[in-house]
């Protein structure tokens, strides 16, 4: 392997990283807003579920 294609590689690889690390925490994000949606609806107290989740008011009204 030459220096480029192993430079390539390693570019490669680091893009490939972020964008797994940034759609997990997205992913992950969502799945927060969700079950928070679901307390609510179950009458848990928005403070409470704010506190919790550490979820914003804006968050919230998503």
């Amino acid at each position: 392997m030459t220096i480029a294609e192993s430079l390539k590689l390693e570019g490669f690889k680091e893009g490939f990283m972020e964008g797994f690390i940034e759609s997990y925490k997205k992913n992950q994000q969502e799945q927060i807003l969700k079950i928070a949606h679901s307390l609510l609806a179950e009458g848990v107290d928005r403070t409470l579920v704010k506190e919790v989740t550490g979820l914003r008011d804006e968050d919230l009204t998503q």
